[in-house]
């Protein structure tokens, strides 16, 4: 067996939690081997970083150092991130560690997920999706744990000029039981239209996250108007959000001033 993989896993399965990060620099150092020396040196310096005020500059050396030691020894500690993601290893982001959030297509997530999951405290995740729309997530359960998800989409899926009843996303995404911890949705940049942001309120009520989410992002989709702020305005489905975004969509004044009414400070566009 692996000696390794059950820090791993005590550290993916307690991901806010920096004793099993640190007891797992300790063990790396105790073996005398360069390059866990250098792992378990990196573990607590990207740990101390944290605790250091944002503009300081014993933060920025920090994560100066970090950077230096995280691309002298990327491809031996990215394991089996490393098969699912190929040459893309700047779509992992690295906290505390370990990669903290990860850029993904939806084929590769089904096919290495359960692996990455297990050994990485994986807790934000990009999610892209190839125009076929054909990826299932029937049988993921280890998402649980994902706080943060931007769905990148090269989704035309969620535009009106293909059908409304499109299943992807509203059968995927927001399957029941898939992201019970989601905190925030990010959808900027995407062609959604206003019929698709009906649709998505009068869902969301019945998605795993609708006790949980706290963050919507729909800045600078760009298909979006009037109609779709009066959505926003209107429905039951946005009063658990404490941030709304809505940043770069051309809205008339008067539903800015509609938004504003509902939402307060919530809002920010």
């Amino acid at each position: 067996m692996d000696p390794h993989l059950p820090f791993l896993k005590a550290i993916a399965a307690n991901p806010a939690d920096d004793l099993p990060r640190l007891v797992y620099a300790d063990f790396l150092e105790e073996t005398g081997e360069q390059a866990h020396v250098a792992r378990a040196h990196f573990i607590r310096i990207q740990i101390a970083q944290e605790f250091l005020p944002v503009d300081s500059r014993d933060r920025a050396q920090a994560a100066e150092s970090a950077l230096a030691l995280l691309w002298q020894h990327l491809g031996s500690w990215s394991g089996v991130l490393a098969q699912a993601v190929g040459a893309n290893m700047d779509q992992v982001w690295w906290r505390r560690g370990f990669p903290s959030e990860l850029s993904i297509d939806a084929v590769d997530l089904v096919r290495h997920g359960r692996a990455i999951f297990e050994q990485f405290p994986i807790e934000r995740l990009r999610l892209e999706q190839d125009s076929g729309g054909g990826t299932s997530f029937q049988d993921i359960d280890y998402l649980t744990r994902v706080t943060r998800l931007r769905v990148g989409l090269h989704f035309a899926h969620l535009h009106d000029t293909l059908p409304e009843d499109d299943p992807w996303f509203f059968a995927q995404v927001m399957r029941p039981g898939l992201l019970p911890s989601l905190l925030a949705l990010d959808l900027s940049g995407n062609l959604i239209s206003d019929r698709w942001l009906v649709r998505f309120v009068s869902t969301l009520p019945n998605a795993s996250f609708a006790a949980t989410l706290e963050e919507l992002d729909l800045s600078n989709c760009h298909t979006l108007t009037d109609a779709g702020a009066n959505t926003l305005a209107t429905t039951r489905s946005a009063n658990r959000l404490k941030v709304l975004r809505l940043a770069g969509i051309p809205l008339s004044a008067a539903a800015v001033v509609m938004l504003a009414r509902r939402f307060g400070e919530r809002l920010i566009i």
